[in-house]
């Protein structure tokens, strides 16, 4: 089994329990970057964190409003990100890139930019497919 939290600071926690010892957080939440930012998934959050070393990612989740779906590739340099937010949902996407880097969006329908900072390009992006390519 895996220890209660992730965070290695503060007091001391038992060490058998698999509160949070799955792969699957990692896999969807950080990885895929998929999480509701609302209840029943009515607002979603994509919010990729591409590690190092790993060039492809792909997850997605059936919830009641439909499929919420995240793939990223990178490819040299540019990495590109492809979500698909279902019907009656909306999302804010965080599209990372690097400083002085810009993101090119695809599909402008629905989408429009909130803003930059930390590392991300930030998008509100209503239902539909919606494709960003971050280029340095």
């Amino acid at each position: 089994t895996s220890w209660e939290t992730w965070s290695h600071t503060g007091p001391q926690q038992s060490l058998d329990h698999a509160f949070l010892g799955t792969i699957n957080d990692w896999l969807y939440h950080d990885l895929a970057g998929i999480s509701a930012a609302a209840a029943g998934f009515a607002k979603v959050l994509i919010r990729p964190a591409p590690p190092a070393g790993l060039d492809y990612a792909a997850a997605s989740v059936a919830t009641v409003r439909g499929l919420v779906a995240s793939s990223w590739r990178r490819t040299g340099n540019e990495l590109e990100l492809t979500v698909e937010i279902p019907g009656s949902t909306t999302a804010q996407v965080d599209v990372p890139v690097s400083d002085g880097g810009s993101v090119q969006v695809s599909d402008t329908g629905g989408v429009s930019h909130r803003h930059t900072d930390g590392g991300y390009a930030s998008y509100t992006a209503g239902s539909g497919q919606h494709r960003f390519v971050s280029v340095p």
